[in-house]
């Protein structure tokens, strides 16, 4: 099968996952438009954010770069995914394998030093929220 045949069925395949997935998940509406404030707020208060308390620098810093390294940590896990993949159809092609071996490995070595950023920034942080409360 060439190549742009697997593309093709691979749009296929993501279109028709877009447009049936979300059906499945049997969503409930909550009222109307005018109850979003008040269902935001709820939503709000349930994950721990407080509306009417201000948060420091440092405790916004810390949840964007936490945010950030979450994300990076998911993206090298695709990737270490991605490289299996990879290996897998290789079909025992050794250019292929060492093309997919080579993804995996800097795949895990991106996950280490995402993770190893993640621990110096969360230690950062700690110590910044330390001095900033005393």
């Amino acid at each position: 099968m060439k190549r742009s045949n697997y593309k093709i069925i691979f749009a296929n395949l993501a279109l028709l996952l877009m447009l049936v997935l979300p059906n499945l998940t049997l969503a409930v509406t909550y009222g109307t438009l005018n109850d979003a404030p008040k269902l935001t707020n709820n939503f709000a208060t349930n994950v721990g954010y407080q509306p009417d308390k201000a948060q420091p620098l440092p405790v916004v810093i810390g949840k964007i770069v936490e945010t950030v390294m979450s994300f990076l940590g998911v993206v090298f896990f695709v990737l270490i995914v991605f490289g299996g993949w990879k290996w897998l159809v290789a079909g025992g092609n050794d250019e292929e394998i060492g093309k997919a071996k080579s993804l995996i490995r800097n795949a895990i070595i991106g996950l280490v030093i995402v993770f190893s950023a993640y621990l110096i920034s969360r230690f950062v942080v700690s110590a910044a929220l330390r001095s900033v409360s005393g």
